[in-house]
């Protein structure tokens, strides 16, 4: 019975962080790059790992009088947090002439398709890192395991082409088979 109790709260919870979601959606991304809908975020693993950990952690801390168990209850809890608000506050939307930059603990920033300058590639663990420089001298970072990210990448080139005056077709750099979109970085 204990169980069901724990399964009702953690559907509970997940229907509560929807709702919020939703609500937090309509009053917080006012811009018209967040209305565009196209966005380049987080895997929604991220939040719902996020409030998987929060749940157990809760469970663990509620359901134990050890005070270890407590203590380890609330670290899960605030790593839980962490990875849903990580979820919810990163995120980069774009629209026909602008990207707009949204970063935890940060305001947000918005940048034109041609401010960017060069792209620099890292390896990160089994992923790939597009790091953007900018004419501003501003880095964005863009893991491509990111929901939407090939797509932005792709759809930056075409309006970065556009603002420069280039056809794809001269741009020798571009190959997006090796995650190249913009011109590498001297001496990278």
């Amino acid at each position: 019975m204990q169980y069901i109790g724990l399964l009702i709260l953690a559907a509970l919870t997940f229907a509560a962080c929807w709702l919020l979601d939703r609500l937090f959606r309509r009053l917080f991304r006012s811009r018209a790059e967040q209305r565009s809908g196209r966005a380049v975020r987080p895997s929604r693993r991220f939040a719902a790992l996020g409030l998987l950990l929060a749940v157990l952690g809760l469970a663990c801390a509620m359901g134990s009088e050890r005070a270890y168990l407590i203590v380890a209850g609330v670290i899960v809890i605030l790593v839980g947090v962490a990875l849903a608000a990580y979820y919810v506050s990163y995120g980069i939307y774009y629209d026909e002439s602008h990207f707009l930059v949204c970063r935890p603990g940060k305001r947000a920033a918005q940048y034109s398709y041609g401010s960017i300058c060069t792209q620099q590639l890292f390896l990160t663990g089994g992923s790939i890192l597009v790091e953007l420089h900018l004419d501003s001298g501003i880095t964005v970072q863009l893991p491509l395991g990111m929901d939407g990210a090939a797509d932005f990448l792709n759809f930056a080139f075409a309006r970065w082409c556009a603002a420069r005056g280039l056809s794809p077709e001269d741009c020798a750099f571009h190959d997006t088979a090796n995650s190249c979109w913009f011109p590498p970085l001297e001496g990278s």
